[in-house]
């Protein structure tokens, strides 16, 4: 968040990426445990790594990244 707060697209692209890779472990359980909160992590995954991937647009990316918080916290 701070990253894209910054306009620094290359860092928060890095900072995503390390969420992702620490995603991978503990998917397959969310998935068991609540098939719902993993379909809304996944999606607000793509949103994020759609706004990343390209030219950084503040609001947009941060809306993403509020949404991943927001599907992460069904998981709870």
């Amino acid at each position: 968040r701070a990253a894209v707060e910054a306009g620094d697209a290359a860092k928060a692209k890095t900072e995503f990426e390390q969420f992702e890779t620490a995603w991978k472990p503990v998917e397959d359980g969310i998935k068991e445990k609540n098939p719902k909160a993993y379909e809304a992590i996944e999606e607000a995954m793509d949103g994020v790594s759609g706004q990343l991937g390209g030219n950084l647009d503040k609001a947009k990316a941060l809306t993403a990244l509020s949404s991943l918080e927001g599907a992460i916290g069904q998981a709870k």
